[in-house]
């Protein structure tokens, strides 16, 4: 994953099936809005090895889309809510990741 360079953008959705070729390819008639949501400040920066720890994920455009989905490397974490749009609280299992 890189960083995303715009960020905020709008246009038809392509859908693919297979290749996407334009034999293969349907662009939707309605325009949607698409935002890149950026973390700016993970707190805190480390806890017990032993994991349970409450992290809180500060940034932009976090709240974008229908689902919340965290994971750190190939860990889920258990999502808790948001304070405000830009936060975000989770409980990760830090021992997991060692």
């Amino acid at each position: 994953m890189g960083p995303a360079t715009n960020a905020f953008s709008s246009g038809p959705v392509l859908l693919c099936v297979g290749e996407c070729k334009p034999e293969f390819m349907a662009r939707s008639l309605q325009q949607y809005s698409f935002v890149n949501p950026t973390v700016s400040h993970l707190s805190p920066s480390r806890g017990p090895e032993s994991g349970g720890t409450m992290i809180t994920i500060t940034g932009y455009n976090l709240g974008a889309g229908s689902t919340v989905s965290i994971r750190f490397g190939n860990q889920t974490c258990e999502f808790y809510g948001t304070h405000e749009v830009s936060d975000f609280d989770l409980i990760l299992d830090v021992s997991t990741l060692l």
